[in-house]
């Protein structure tokens, strides 16, 4: 079912974390514990940001370049957000509102017209009907929770239509290189004699755990940015 959506799908983005000692670019304390996001097009060679992300009043500082260097946008909670659940993506130099994200998984331009949203998989008869249940709607079916809480797959809608899905699989590629190809002597001596799915699962050398944006082409939203950020956030706010 997953090969049905992504021929329609041409627009395929993977986000990795980690958590890890971060920096914070503009506070007097040097590092905080938060996670570190990587948003790739397609392969590990097409990387698009970085994001430090932390549970504060700033809640990402996103990075279309080296981390090193001043972050080129950031996510701010409002201070209304245990209210209104408001996130307000700004500029890092010129503190320009360029979007907005919500805890209930929606995103808008800078002047709150809704771009588009991530729905829970449960909901997606009751938006679209039997009629327009198609491959998106199929794979998406069948929610299974997350490790830690939360949900692992989310349907995209953008002008109120099925546009793609965002799921938590393997990902394609090694985000980091791996610190070894071939299983240890004694996994590679378990591995002969155990079941060959077991046996595969328990020792072979293979990616992390990520979550791939699938889109299609003919739905891309404009503001590209928007909806990485936007997906950013969703990923981010589903084990808070």
């Amino acid at each position: 079912m997953e090969a049905e959506v992504d021929q329609l799908a041409s627009n395929h983005f993977y986000f990795y974390s980690k958590y890890k000692q971060l920096t914070i670019p503009d506070s007097k304390t040097k590092s905080k514990s938060g996670r570190h996001y990587r948003c790739y097009r397609d392969s590990e060679e097409s990387l698009i940001f970085q994001s430090f992300n932390f549970r504060t009043g700033t809640a990402g500082y996103v990075f279309f370049g080296d981390p090193d260097e001043p972050p080129n946008r950031v996510i701010k909670l409002r201070k209304s957000f245990p209210i209104s659940g408001k996130m307000d993506v700004r500029d890092f130099n010129t503190h320009e509102l360029l979007g907005v994200i919500t805890r209930g998984r929606k995103f808008y331009d800078a002047g709150e017209t809704r771009i588009g949203r991530f729905v829970d998989p449960r909901s997606w008869k009751e938006l679209f009907g039997e009629s327009t249940v198609d491959a998106i709607g199929q794979l998406i079916f069948g929610n299974v929770d997350a490790p830690g809480g939360g949900l692992s797959r989310f349907g995209l809608v953008i002008d109120e239509k099925p546009a793609g899905y965002l799921d938590r699989q393997r990902l394609p590629f090694f985000p980091d290189p791996p610190r070894r190809t071939e299983p240890h002597r004694a996994g590679a001596v378990f591995k002969k004699v155990l079941p060959q799915k077991l046996g595969s699962a328990l020792f072979d050398i293979t990616p992390p755990t990520g979550w791939k944006l699938a889109v299609k082409p003919e739905m891309m939203p404009k503001d590209l940015d928007l909806l990485l950020l936007g997906t950013l956030m969703v990923i981010e706010l589903n084990n808070w």
